[in-house]
């Protein structure tokens, strides 16, 4: 739990007077389970000579606690200890004062206890291009606030949504402008606690040189592996520079084709070819996950009318990330596969 979900909690107290000589209140009255328990504040405001505290629940452990001798102002905490859930206590305050008055002072209040929030983002479904963060959440939420950092550092833009009690499999959509460096989001949920996300989208695309295949043809051929075995050592070379700050890269290979022929069938052999030359890294040993996409005729590097025979179309992209990239001209969907 953070230092501001359990100021939060703090808030959530009642506060009321007793007339025969105590004030009381309850500090974390709804409190996260791997934080402080609810607690019960007694102040005395007159001399107390003796007394007992009885506490009782269904759904909560019973207990006796013993107050002792009170100056006016003093004051008595006792936890109340519960499992997660809400739980109703009856409380007695038993006191004898000056002059050996007894009182005795009913008391019924409610805590509740939850599980801290926390949401497990889908990194398959990031999309930053299309402005998509798909993911789920253990608590119902009330709202997620997002800062859009850009690629020198400053907060660009500033997004909010709201789920009314959601929670489960959620999306937060927001209409994104101009390059993303980091996404700082806040996740707030029902009962006012929080906890906070950075998502930090990261790729980078390898230089290389492109494979020719055979027309219609998907088969790397011999004469071609040079030019694979040096993409490698170039995809291998910049894993090992961001090795330590992007443990969890992932190799994305995108194949395109010109516009001649049929759409479907340049479609296919698109997506043959990306297939392709991701299993022959992955055959070479490459220690990360590698996924590939055809997209045919769409992310034309030279636009061009159909049935234009354009050299530069036909090409790959390789591309190091710790998410899909996102969306673009160069990469209109991210409907990935992985290699086994």
């Amino acid at each position: 739990m953070t230092a501001a979900a359990v100021a939060a909690a703090c808030t959530l107290y009642a506060s009321s007077a007793f007339a025969l000589g105590f004030q009381f209140k309850i500090t974390n009255q709804t409190s996260q389970s791997d934080g402080d328990h609810a607690e019960l504040v007694l102040q005395a405001e007159d001399f107390v000579k003796k007394g007992k505290v009885v506490i009782k629940s269904k759904t909560a452990k019973n207990r006796t606690v013993k107050l002792g001798k009170m100056n006016p102002g003093a004051l008595k905490t006792i936890k109340l200890k519960a499992p997660k859930g809400s739980h109703v206590f009856s409380v007695s305050v038993e006191a004898v004062g000056v002059d050996d008055v007894e009182v005795t002072i009913p008391l019924d209040f409610k805590t509740t206890r939850v599980d801290p929030v926390k949401i497990e983002v889908d990194k398959d479904g990031v999309d930053t291009g299309a402005g998509v963060i798909p993911f789920r959440s253990n608590r119902p939420l009330d709202r997620i606030e997002m800062i859009v950092v850009d690629e020198e550092g400053a907060d660009a833009s500033e997004h909010s949504q709201s789920y009314e009690g959601a929670y489960g499999d959620l999306k937060f959509e927001w209409s994104p402008s101009g390059d993303v460096a980091a996404l700082k989001l806040k996740v707030y949920d029902v009962d006012g606690f929080w906890t906070s996300v950075i998502l930090e989208p990261w790729f980078i695309e390898i230089k290389h040189e492109e494979v020719v295949f055979a027309s219609n043809s998907s088969e790397i051929a011999d004469s071609e592996v040079p030019k694979l075995a040096h993409s490698l050592a170039e995809v291998e070379k910049t894993m090992k520079r961001f090795a330590k700050f992007r443990p969890d890269m992932r190799l994305y290979v995108g194949g395109y084709t010109d516009s001649v022929g049929n759409e479907g069938s340049n479609q296919k052999l698109s997506q043959e070819r990306a297939r392709a030359i991701s299993r022959w890294f992955k055959s070479k040993g490459i220690k990360i996950p590698v996924y590939y996409q055809g997209f045919g005729e769409d992310g034309q590097a030279v636009a061009t009318e159909d049935d234009v025979d354009e050299p530069r179309n036909r090409r790959a992209l390789y591309v190091l990330a710790n998410s899909p990239p996102p969306t673009s001209k160069d990469i209109p969907r991210t409907r990935w596969s992985r290699v086994k």
